[in-house]
């Protein structure tokens, strides 16, 4: 999410119809906190136009464990497809422009907008922070410098006020995103979020994080080979990237909402 596919799964059913340490990072207050994640995400390497990630994938669901491939397909910051595929199952999530379904053996449920606003995978977190940052409306805060396990990580906060869509200012709280980077390496290791029903008191909210590690570049862009996803706190799903595929030509007509 990771987007976070087999979640969706869930939530369907209820909503029916090593680096040198840069010098702007030792002067960093003279930064708005957009200025920092954008150069942080300089370190990514030039954003691409469309990836296809294709890799291994484990998944836990209480005492069931599956393995089985993944491929993550995104196309800029409006468009996501991933495809996992076990012995005796297939699940799919299709993120397109705002809106999104989920496909499990091939039967399409559609998504409720709530929870189709966080269904953009999360496998590729450049296409997610490029399209944030080239929102007006995304707020972008800085938190500041934190522990993350024997790290230290720059915590940011990115929301999206709907400033220019007030129909749609009830939705903001659901987008907020956490995002850490790590400060010596400048490289994503944690992205958090929740994923929610909606906005109301009796809506059901759960928590996601999805980290990153072992990093590596293809084409001059840098990617993580494998991705953990965890819900309230608990390893939900492990991604080992195998390859990796950048500006391959992928069109709009690969993420329909069929």
């Amino acid at each position: 999410m990771y987007s976070l596919s087999v979640l969706f799964f869930f939530f369907a059913s209820l909503s029916f119809g090593a680096h040198e340490r840069p010098h702007w990072l030792e002067t960093q207050q003279a930064f708005a906190p957009a200025s920092m994640l954008q150069n942080f995400l300089a370190t990514l390497g030039p954003a691409p136009q469309d990836v296809t990630l294709t890799g291994n994938v484990s998944l836990s669901e209480g005492s069931t464990q599956e393995t089985g491939s993944i491929r993550m397909l995104a196309l800029g910051s409006n468009y996501s497809r991933e495809e996992l595929s076990f012995v005796d199952d297939s699940r799919v999530i299709v993120f397109s422009q705002g809106a999104a379904i989920s496909k499990q053996n091939a039967k399409a449920t559609k998504l409720n907008s709530a929870i189709a606003l966080m269904a953009q995978s999360s496998l590729f977190p450049s296409s997610i922070l490029a399209g944030m940052l080239n929102n007006p409306d995304v707020s972008v805060q800085y938190s500041g410098l934190e522990s993350l396990g024997s790290a230290q990580a720059h915590h940011f906060i990115l929301t999206d006020t709907f400033r220019s869509s007030p129909d749609l200012q009830d939705f903001s709280k659901l987008t907020q995103r956490d995002l850490w980077v790590d400060s010596s390496s400048l490289l994503p290791v944690q992205l958090s979020y929740a994923l929610s029903t909606g906005a109301g008191s009796g809506d059901i909210a759960v928590p996601v994080t999805v980290t990153y590690s072992d990093f590596a570049v293809s084409a001059g862009v840098t990617y993580a080979q494998h991705i953990g996803v965890s819900l309230n706190g608990t390893p939900w799903l492990s991604v080992s990237v195998t390859s990796i595929s950048i500006n391959s030509g992928l069109s709009p007509s690969e993420f329909q909402l069929n």
